[in-house]
């Protein structure tokens, strides 16, 4: 900008008047209300604002359904259909949304480093990566150690489980146990906004406000204490789940939930939920289509309309 100013006045210099003069000496050193900066700023925030909304694909079936898409209550018709076609969307995320997610992350990423650090990688059931990557297990932390770095296993990986009854799978965010003897606790992790006072509300969770978790979490951590069981892993009856406020808060940034496993409603939804993986696996066994949603009675019903496999769904007369 300042250039432009004296290339536009060079050659003339009863064109460098006082104002002229003045307006340069405040771009070189800035505004009361802060330095003038280029448009490379702006350049660069698009640029970056571009790079977080790049499309990317995701697959949108599998053989193994995760526990977290049934109790967001995705359509298994579709996602039998996606596995099927290998079908795959293209997301694009906004800016604000990718920021939002990453700073969500290291929220949960740092609260699971210290249940890790507290109890020690003895007693968290995970999966374990040395700093090369050429040693790797699932399990218990142990003192071995790499053939090639000679370092310990210490990077964490959740813990993936698969159970062949219902076609579930899911990844806890931390198992935990007191002692090598005790039997493990389900813990999930998750990041809640905060708004502050004045601020516009929702109807999302919000941290201050936070009584009890959400259903959906509640599920969540739930389902993954039943599908442990199921596979012969001693689990508590109790399950965890654990919030972590996304902004700076006076008090404690922390709350934590426990919910019973045996308790009567709880019983009833993880039923629930297994006989629709028990269903889903014998669709796949027979190769028959699961019915269409009560959602979506024609391929012009707003649920179906937004769905990727709408083409395929409603070409088939069941």
């Amino acid at each position: 900008m300042i250039e432009k100013i004296k290339k536009r006045m060079s050659g003339d210099k009863e064109a460098i008047t006082p104002k002229s003069q003045s307006r340069i000496r405040k771009l070189q050193r800035g505004s009361k209300s802060g330095p003038v900066f280029s448009s490379c700023g702006d350049n660069v925030g698009a640029m970056l604002t571009a790079h977080d909304r790049r499309p990317e694909k995701v697959r949108l079936g599998s053989e193994w359904i995760h526990v977290s898409a049934l109790v967001k209550g995705d359509c298994l018709r579709a996602v039998q259909i996606a596995a099927k076609e290998d079908l795959k969307a293209l997301e694009k995320p906004r800016a604000a949304d990718r920021l939002l997610w990453c700073i969500g992350k290291a929220v949960e990423a740092h609260i699971r480093e210290s249940f890790i650090t507290m109890y020690g990688r003895e007693n968290v059931l995970g999966q374990w990566e040395c700093k090369c990557g050429n040693l790797h297990y699932q399990g218990v932390g142990t003192e071995e150690r790499c053939d090639r770095c000679e370092g310990l296993a210490t990077k964490y990986f959740e813990y993936h489980i698969l159970n062949e009854e219902t076609m579930l799978s899911g990844s806890p965010d931390v198992i935990l146990r007191s002692g090598p003897q005790a039997p493990w606790t389900v813990a999930e992790i998750k990041s809640i906004k905060v708004v502050p006072k004045g601020g516009v509300r929702t109807s999302a969770p919000e941290f201050h406000t936070l009584m009890r978790p959400s259903r959906d979490h509640s599920l969540q951590v739930l389902a993954y204490q039943r599908l442990l069981r199921m596979n012969g892993v001693d689990v508590t009856d109790e399950v965890l789940v654990c919030y972590g406020a996304k902004d700076y808060v006076m008090q404690s940034p922390y709350k934590f939930f426990t919910l019973d496993s045996e308790a009567e409603e709880n019983v009833m939804a993880l039923q629930h939920l297994m006989d629709l993986g028990r269903e889903y696996k014998e669709a796949l066994r027979t190769e028959v289509l699961l019915a269409r949603s009560h959602l979506c009675p024609s391929c012009t019903a707003p649920k179906a309309k937004s769905c990727p496999c709408v083409g395929s769904c409603f070409s088939r007369n069941h």
